[in-house]
């Protein structure tokens, strides 16, 4: 599995938060001529490998608290992932939920979601 990861539009302060907090931090690389893109090489070859990663990615993020930035799959290239401001994210149809990362593709679907959150 190889897993392209855009850091080329967040603070260097998350950057090093993403990098030093993830598991896969002594596997990834960066990429010649793009010092923004690491890539993850990873032993699991299965279908799930980039959603995996995107996972960890999530909830690094939302253990951090850091809500303005979330991660999504690029869709001009599926084996890789882009961590963009979430306004930018929305503008391309994925919503995010503040508490726990998970993705819906509008905001009534988020909101019905984000009703599990809240206590009784």
């Amino acid at each position: 599995m190889v897993v392209k990861l855009d850091l080329s539009k967040v603070p260097s302060t998350l950057k090093s938060i993403i990098i030093h907090q993830s598991k896969f931090a002594v596997n990834i690389q960066t990429e010649p001529n793009q010092p923004d893109i690491g890539i993850i090489q990873g032993e699991n070859e299965s279908e799930n490998g980039i959603n995996d990663v995107k996972r960890k990615i999530k909830d690094i993020l939302v253990q951090s608290k850091i809500r303005d930035f979330v991660a999504i799959t690029d869709p001009a290239d599926q084996q890789k992932i882009l961590i963009i401001a979430k306004k930018d994210a929305e503008r391309l149809d994925s919503f995010h939920c503040h508490h726990c990362g998970m993705e819906f593709i509008d905001e009534i679907q988020l909101g019905i979601h984000q009703r599990l959150h809240l206590p009784f």
